[in-house]
């Protein structure tokens, strides 16, 4: 997950092996091939305006890359809830 600016050293890597984005989510090969749940606080790693939000899925060794996502939800600052961040369930 990443957004508009910066992909490489700013996005959120849950899976895989090239040594892009920020690896503290990378954890999914723990739990593959079930669904689990990740809440990413955006905030506590960078700040400011965005105009996308993108998942992407980069599959080098063969053209058959699948990522599933459900259940996004995306949280603004100083929004009442428990959580904060973005809620993103990947299988």
């Amino acid at each position: 997950m990443g957004t508009n600016n910066e992909w490489n050293a700013r996005g959120f890597r849950v899976y895989g092996t090239d040594g892009y984005g920020i690896a503290d989510f990378d954890n999914y090969a723990d739990f593959e091939p079930d669904w689990h749940r990740y809440v990413i606080p955006v905030g506590q790693y960078y700040t400011g305006n965005f105009n996308y939000l993108a998942f992407l899925n980069d599959d080098d060794t063969a053209p058959h890359g699948e990522s599933r996502y459900r259940n996004v939800i995306v949280y603004e600052q100083g929004q009442e809830g428990e959580m904060r961040g973005t809620v993103v369930t990947v299988r």
